[in-house]
């Protein structure tokens, strides 16, 4: 579903559609919806929505080269928290993520065991100090790959 232009409401209804448990939603293991205009707190809302409802197993999600920002960055950490329980990869490079949401990443992993691979390259937003809590995390869980370039 990349590089559609799918927008927030699009991803709003797919989380709406997978509330309700199905075989096709127990099917779905990846899910890439990199470049698709997702912008904001309503998008991460939803994307969490999917991971809360019915994305338990899902292992790879994409939202690479989105606009999240940390808003919706952070409202994505809390369903990486809260039912990301088998998503084993997680992009969001190129979504202008700040501190607000590497300090939510940084939660989210001290709850979350299952997430090997984090990629947060090209969110410039990052400081030192949220990078340094948001490795302090991954090393703690011992994740397989942080790229954070």
């Amino acid at each position: 579903l990349s590089h559609n232009a799918l927008g927030d409401a699009t991803v709003d209804a797919l989380a709406d559609a997978h509330a309700t448990p199905s075989p096709l939603h127990a099917a779905l293991r990846a899910l890439d919806l990199s470049q698709n205009a997702l912008r904001g707190e309503a998008a991460g809302e939803a994307l969490a929505r999917l991971l809360c409802r019915g994305g338990a197993a899902l292992r790879r999600l994409n939202v690479a080269q989105n606009h999240l920002g940390d808003a919706g960055g952070a409202a994505l950490a809390r369903g990486v928290r809260d039912g990301g329980a088998r998503l084993k990869k997680l992009v969001l490079a190129r979504n202008a993520l700040g501190d607000q949401a590497a300090y939510a990443l940084g939660a989210a992993l001290a709850s979350n065991k299952t997430l090997g691979a984090l990629s947060l390259w090209g969110n410039e937003r990052i400081s030192a100090a949220a990078a340094a809590q948001l490795r302090a995390a991954w090393q703690r869980n011992g994740l397989l790959s942080l790229d954070d370039d």
